[in-house]
């Protein structure tokens, strides 16, 4: 499985270059701006496909929770058609996590509001 995670060079993104060696069998490209930039549509879109893409850690959204210009459009998995087939709406199933370690897992929009007003306040 090839997974883009955008934004590599951001917090989010280093904190999942740290984690990527306990996945050997998923290959992740990390890209950050100017090498990739996602608010160009042609430029997201080609490679996208020409890395056979199946799956995006869209780390941008800080962009948006951090009130900075970038216009982030939502796509569904059937706009980059892909040999893996993947439902049109997924979301990670944390059950295992959360009975493995014992955890809350508090919801992503609400850990990214906290990070951001941590660092807004540093």
């Amino acid at each position: 499985m090839n997974i883009l995670v955008t934004r590599s060079n951001g917090q989010l993104g280093s904190e999942i270059k740290d984690l990527v060696t306990n996945y050997k069998d998923l290959n992740f490209f990390f890209r950050d701006l100017p090498e990739l930039n996602i608010c160009n549509p042609d430029s997201l879109d080609t490679f996208i496909l020409d890395q056979k893409i199946n799956a995006v850690v869209n780390n941008a959204a800080i962009m948006k929770f951090g009130s900075l210009d970038c216009i982030v459009r939502p796509i569904e998995t059937k706009d980059y058609p892909t040999p893996a087939k993947s439902p049109y709406y997924s979301i990670l199933n944390k059950s295992k996590i959360k009975l493995d370690f014992n955890m809350q897992i508090p919801f992503w929009r609400d850990s990214l509001n906290k990070c951001i007003e941590k660092l807004k306040s540093n």
